[in-house]
């Protein structure tokens, strides 16, 4: 089940200053990864993914 969540497609990407602020402040921001922006470092770049529902 992890493997195939490690396939998905991703949906969005943030990196750890954002998910910082998120656990100080309850909000950061997401970017869009149709195109990942330009200015992005790579090596910041945390992708996010849609998590399959188990019923």
């Amino acid at each position: 089940m992890v493997l195939a969540s490690l396939e998905a497609n991703s949906v969005a990407w943030t990196d750890e200053q954002e998910l910082r602020d998120v656990d100080k402040f309850g909000c950061g921001y997401l970017f869009t990864v149709n195109p990942i922006t330009p200015n992005a470092d790579p090596r910041r770049v945390i992708k996010l993914c849609r998590m399959l529902e188990i019923e």
